[in-house]
């Protein structure tokens, strides 16, 4: 019996050091100027370990949708885009208030053309970001912190009401 037990806790904690691993991985390359063969790169990679965490579906989405940029084909750019925002939408139903799940929709929304019509949630995830960080979300997370930050703050008015709190994140040593 206790045999089976350290079997399958060996098991869980190898599987998380594997997701986290692959999580910073993937955060490390959300924030990076990525080129094709990195992103195309990060995508089979999620194909090597098994769907599980929500927030690993977000990212593959958002690498295939990041990865439309790279192509000249117009019904591959959206076809690309669309796929991604697919694996994203199916992370925030798994996930809905996951602050970084939401925070990879509300970026993917916030950089998306007008005309792609995907930008009905970048207020409500917003808002639910700004409110974890408010909470604490990320204090461990150092460098990932001051990234999300420095991308929200690149994407909101001067006279938005969290600004202060933002600013005062990315500007913390």
């Amino acid at each position: 019996m206790s045999t089976a037990v350290l079997f399958f806790s060996v098991l869980i904690i190898g599987s998380a050091n594997v997701s986290n691993d692959l999580l910073q991985k993937h955060r490390a390359l959300y924030f990076a100027e990525a080129s094709e063969t990195e992103l195309m790169d990060a995508i089979s990679a999620f194909n090597d370990h098994p769907a599980g965490q929500a927030v690993l579906t977000a990212y593959k989405g958002a690498h295939i949708a990041r990865s439309a940029q790279f192509s000249y084909n117009p019904y591959t750019k959206f076809s690309r885009f669309n796929d991604g925002k697919r694996l994203i939408e199916e992370a925030v139903e798994r996930e809905n208030i996951d602050p970084e799940i939401r925070f990879i929709r509300f970026s993917v929304q916030v950089k998306s053309p007008d005309f792609l019509r995907y930008k009905n949630q970048v207020a409500d995830d917003l808002a639910l970001v700004i409110d974890a960080l408010k909470r604490g979300w990320l204090l461990e997370e150092t460098l990932f912190r001051k990234n999300v930050c420095s991308f929200i703050q690149d994407h909101i008015g001067a006279s938005h009401p969290d600004r202060a709190l933002i600013d005062s994140i990315v500007f913390a040593r």
